[in-house]
């Protein structure tokens, strides 16, 4: 089966002022059926402090058709600097109407403002007290580069951390990452086991023009070629073909097997992505995926349409569309995630609407980076589904009302993430987070 590829290019901002939307409340609703009326879903109530940094967001659900109940409670704490020193999760008691502590998550950061530490803690609710549960810790260069990663877990039993994974990094002269390593920590023999590693090189304009990822073999203790992605540009540094092939030992040749290739309109917004697969080179290459994006007079996204290749009808059928809605001052105030399209009907059956309700403040923002990833297949029919990126990036997976699923790192070509065989079927949050701790999310949907 074709894999349903998703690709959303998230636009990080670097710093100088403009007018943005503080979103001091946020409702989602939902259409069933292609509906034209609108049910309640759920809101997020957002407190500021003077700085316009978020304090608390309290999320509710619509219950009963009558009214909005707790669900959970994020309050977070900053330093002089304006990093997030804590964040505090409280889950609502329905049945005895109080919050109740969950997690609790700590950061550290050195004197250039760089996240050195955080610290994971779980609520025991037998003994009312904080118990580890995690620990990262970070270490740069004196380019401020992350040259080492170490996450360890607590042991409850012998009361102690125990190692987990950890990665090394490398960089050229203009510190751009080179190669990273991923290992394994091997309880039984106390030592850090290889797992894969990628190698990666850049253009003059500093954009990764290939990623090799090899993995380890452990039968001869030596690393192997898994797989190769080449990345071409046009004039204005806009990526136009993404090709991704994998090592094939028989022939000792690389097959291609993903090709995606993106056009840009004259103000180098990416307008299309065409995917296309096939399983070796000797095979003609099979649409898979198409993508489109529209945009305002202010280079905002308005439209994004999914459509997967139907090899039988030879034609692209609906899969999911993404439209955005601007105020007058071009500030985003709604998200509306169709899915499910009805080939009868001709309409989208399965539809969610997230509305704002903002403040305008004059925040920091420069040049925007775009930052590509791929989502598939989405919505998501099993206990996996792949990420593709071209940068290294955190992310963390959230259920509807805020709580914290599962988090894990990103790296530059295709990420397997398992789910939790107990989790439901609904709309869930990915939030991405860059290694220059900038943050965006994307809603997936799970229906098994």
């Amino acid at each position: 089966m074709q894999k349903l590829l998703l690709t959303i290019t998230i636009l990080f901002s670097l710093l100088s002022a403009r007018a943005e939307c503080r979103r001091d409340t946020i409702y989602t609703y939902h259409y069933f059926n292609g509906s034209a009326v609108k049910e309640n879903f759920y809101r997020i109530i957002n407190a500021f402090d003077v700085n316009n940094k978020l304090q608390k967001a309290v999320k509710q659900t619509w219950q009963n058709s009558t009214e909005y109940i707790n669900e959970t409670s994020n309050e977070f704490a900053f330093d002089a600097n304006g990093n997030t020193i804590y964040e505090l999760q409280k889950q609502w008691d329905k049945v005895n109407n109080v919050w109740k502590n969950t997690y609790i998550f700590s950061f550290s950061f050195n004197a250039n403002n760089k996240l050195t530490e955080r610290l994971d803690k779980s609520w025991n609710t037998s003994t009312s007290d904080w118990q580890n549960a995690a620990l990262e810790i970070y270490t740069y260069d004196n380019n401020n580069n992350k040259v080492d990663y170490i996450t360890k877990l607590w042991d409850k039993t012998l009361n102690v951390w125990n190692n987990f994974s950890h990665e090394t990094y490398e960089y050229d002269t203009n510190n751009n990452q080179i190669k990273q390593v991923y290992q394994s920590w091997d309880k039984i023999r106390s030592v850090w086991n290889n797992v894969y590693q990628n190698t990666r090189t850049f253009n003059n304009f500093k954009d990764i023009s290939s990623t090799k990822r090899e993995k380890w073999n452990t039968g001869n203790a030596n690393w192997e070629v898994d797989y190769i992605q080449i990345q071409n540009f046009d004039a204005n540094g806009n990526r136009t073909i993404n090709t991704t092939a994998y090592w094939n030992k028989n022939t000792s040749t690389f097959d291609s097997t993903q090709k995606i290739t993106n056009s840009y309109d004259f103000n180098n917004n990416l307008k299309s992505s065409f995917y296309q697969i096939r399983t070796n080179n000797s095979q003609s290459w099979t649409n898979s995926t198409f993508l489109t994006r529209n945009y305002n007079i202010g280079n905002k996204i308005i439209e994004q349409i999914t459509q997967l290749w139907n090899g039988q009808k030879s034609s692209y059928e609906n899969v999911q569309q993404l439209s955005y809605y601007y105020n007058t001052s071009n500030e985003l105030i709604r998200e509306d995630l169709l899915n499910n399209w009805d080939l009868v009907s001709n309409q989208y059956l399965d539809n969610f609407s997230t509305e704002y309700i903002c403040t305008s403040i004059v925040s920091g923002i420069q040049k925007n980076k775009n930052i590509s990833l791929t989502i598939y297949p989405n919505p998501i029919s099993s206990n996996q589904f792949f990420i593709n990126t071209i940068a290294d990036n955190a992310y963390t997976l959230f259920d509807c009302f805020g709580k914290n699923i599962q988090t894990g790192n990103l790296y530059i070509g295709e990420n397997k993430i398992e789910l939790p065989s107990t989790l439901s079927n609904g709309i869930y949050f990915i939030q991405i987070v860059s290694e220059n701790e900038q943050v965006a999310a994307q809603k997936i949907s799970i229906s098994k």
